[in-house]
């Protein structure tokens, strides 16, 4: 899983989205883009593809299937870019922080999450304090363990019902990319 990050000109970053099995990074290439609007970050250890930026450019213009996954996955990908913007501006972090645990899940071979306080600050947007209050209440509802930078989802249930609806508006766009 690679996070997709914002960041100002002072060095603070947010997620805006994240990429696992399902897509591709730097996907601004393919239409002519020669500098990464986002900065990259793996978050989770996983099989990957490199390719040069040209030849998925010359792959595109003359393979129509390809063009259609790629332009498919980039409409999720704007959306889900979107809705993480709107989603940061107007959700807690309880709710935010739920959200990005179940996307983490979504994409994960194992079943344990290893970041610390201060990185999901940097994701969500928010003081590593913050952070840390936010998961002290998910861990006390009893919906993961969190102990020295490992986390462990125990309810899945219990996390899509305290994320916000942005969790859920994003993964349906991202399940019309395989039907």
């Amino acid at each position: 899983m690679v996070s997709l990050l914002a960041i100002t000109e002072d060095g603070d970053t947010a997620e805006v989205g994240v990429t696992g099995y399902e897509g591709v990074i730097a996907i601004q290439s393919v239409l002519g883009g020669k500098e990464n609007t986002f900065d990259f970050l793996v978050q989770m250890a996983g099989d990957a593809w490199k390719m040069p930026a040209e030849i998925l450019r010359q792959e595109f213009r003359k393979d129509t299937k390809l063009q259609d996954s790629v332009l498919r996955y980039m409409h999720a990908s704007f959306a889900q870019i979107s809705q993480t913007a709107l989603c940061n501006r107007l959700h807690t972090v309880e709710e935010r922080l739920a959200r990005w645990l179940l996307l983490c899940e979504d994409r994960m071979n194992g079943d344990h999450i290893s970041l610390t306080h201060e990185m999901l600050g940097k994701m969500l947007g928010t003081r590593r304090s913050t952070v840390s209050l936010a998961a002290a209440t998910l861990q006390n509802a009893g919906l993961l363990n969190y102990n020295r930078g490992r986390i462990a989802i125990k309810d899945r249930k219990g996390l899509l019902r305290i994320s916000c609806t942005c969790y859920e508006m994003v993964q349906r766009r991202f399940e019309k990319l395989y039907e």
